[in-house]
């Protein structure tokens, strides 16, 4: 079984300059828990990154011309992962568009996962479909004021859904019902316990570095329960993650009773 998603679209806040050919936020090699299907991914997408970088080397930065979707592009996802995330999430690629409509993807972030499993392969799974779709994609170039067509750029979100059979036991009241969620905003100064991120090896030998933002999500009792770089050098976004999901906070009560909380907590790496 299968789930369609309808893609929406905006503007790159500024040209992507991406180091390392990581661009789908994935394990880096040799870390704990690294899974070793991701390198045929990496792979695929080594040549993109390099054309990604000269562009951006030749680009100030100026927000790249915003390209459209010429039509509605549905990513199809497998149950399992979906039954694997269950509480759905976003997916953001960052795609290149030349002059003659040509896509490169540029950037792969989202969704948030479980802190239990951040290198699983229903993630990669996931972020694969995504971008074996978003590569697909009918796609209207940019142009200048005088409607020529010129090389540009889009941010494309993905609304990856929520796990169908998970609804239908929370709507049949099999499932206790989920406190209520709030935003916190930056989160760094309400940790009781902020986690370290390691320095990884790889990250180490390219001299990455650099602000990585981390979305989070904690449960009613301060423990931080998913978690996904939402930027960053890519050599640098699980160590993030990972940290983040080894922070600790202390409860947050609204009107006398715990909630869940989301927002970002924020490291900068220095090599």
């Amino acid at each position: 079984m299968i789930v369609a998603v309808v893609f929406n679209h905006g503007p790159i806040p500024q040209n992507p300059k991406l180091p390392s050919p990581h661009g789908y936020g994935s394990v880096p090699p040799g870390k704990i828990g690294y899974n070793p299907s991701m390198r045929k991914l990496l792979l695929l997408i080594a040549i993109s990154l390099l054309a990604v970088a000269v562009h951006a080397q030749k680009a100030d930065d100026k927000p790249l011309p915003l390209a459209k979707l010429a039509a509605p592009v549905s990513v199809t996802f497998k149950t399992a992962d979906l039954e694997w995330l269950r509480y759905g999430g976003t997916i953001a690629a960052t795609v290149l568009v030349d002059k003659k409509g040509k896509i490169t993807m540029a950037d792969l972030t989202g969704p948030v996962a479980p802190c239990s499993d951040l290198s699983s392969d229903h993630l990669l799974a996931l972020r694969t479909a995504t971008a074996e779709a978003v590569k697909k994609a009918r796609v209207e170039p940019a142009t200048d004021a005088d409607g020529n067509p010129v090389n540009g750029g889009m941010l494309i979100k993905i609304k990856v859904p929520q796990d169908e059979a998970w609804n239908a036991q929370y709507a049949a009241g099999r499932i206790p019902g989920d406190s209520k969620t709030v935003g916190g905003g930056v989160l760094n100064g309400r940790a009781i316990s902020l986690a370290k991120p390691e320095y990884p090896s790889e990250a180490r030998a390219n001299r990455a570095a650099g602000q990585v933002n981390v979305e989070v999500h904690i449960d009613e009792t301060g423990k931080v329960i998913y978690a996904g770089a939402t930027n960053g050098n890519p050599y640098l976004r699980y160590a993030a993650a990972d940290a983040a999901c080894r922070s600790k906070f202390s409860p947050t009560l609204l009107s006398g009773q715990p909630v869940k909380v989301f927002g970002i907590i924020t490291y900068n790496f220095i090599p």
